[in-house]
């Protein structure tokens, strides 16, 4: 059962770096577009795709059978008291809030989307998908870009949505950790 455990989460680990590299090019763009919004820096076609990468979010599919057939079995199986308690703490508790994060983002991404993007930008083009990144890559041209650097919820919303794609990030790395260590205890 612990050798299941650890090939979930060694599987899951090596998942996350193409999900810290969407949403760092998510908080770049989003510092890009912040800095010529508010120093009213002249437009440039490169912005076009800091546009696009300014919202955006992924979703964790932790590898968890092994976690649900312990469970189902009993977690006392596992007599180490510290083993049981990292098992648990990482994938009852840490595990699901990084999927409530994630979930956060996406619903901010749809209200972007619905009610802040479709007044400011001419339609999403040219999306390819990165196989680096594991990310859908386009281009957003905002309608009256000098309207735009002086509309105030706009900013606010690239701001916190950039907020939110940081805290989450945070979340990843500390879970990162986690799984790390709990591979270590493992062993």
């Amino acid at each position: 059962m612990l050798k299941d455990i650890k090939s979930g989460l060694e599987l899951d680990i090596n998942a996350l770096p193409g999900n810290i590299g969407v949403h760092n090019k998510i908080i770049s763009s989003s510092q890009t577009i912040i800095e010529h919004l508010e120093n009213d820096l002249p437009y440039h076609d490169s912005l076009e795709f800091h546009f696009a990468n300014t919202y955006g979010y992924t979703k964790i599919f932790p590898n968890k059978s092994a976690f649900e057939t312990l469970k189902s079995l009993g977690v006392g199986v596992i007599s180490n008291d510290r083993l049981r308690y990292q098992i648990i703490d990482t994938y009852d508790i840490w595990m699901i809030y990084l999927i409530e994060m994630g979930e956060t983002n996406r619903m901010y991404k749809e209200h972007l989307e619905k009610n802040v993007f479709n007044s400011r930008f001419n339609e999403a083009e040219q999306w390819e998908y990165d196989l680096e990144t594991k990310s859908l890559d386009g281009t957003m041209i905002p309608i009256d870009y000098e309207e735009l650097k002086k509309d105030t919820e706009y900013l606010y919303h690239i701001k916190t949505f950039k907020n939110l794609n940081i805290g989450y990030l945070k979340g990843v790395n500390y879970v990162q950790n986690l799984m790390s260590q709990l591979i270590l205890t493992i062993e």
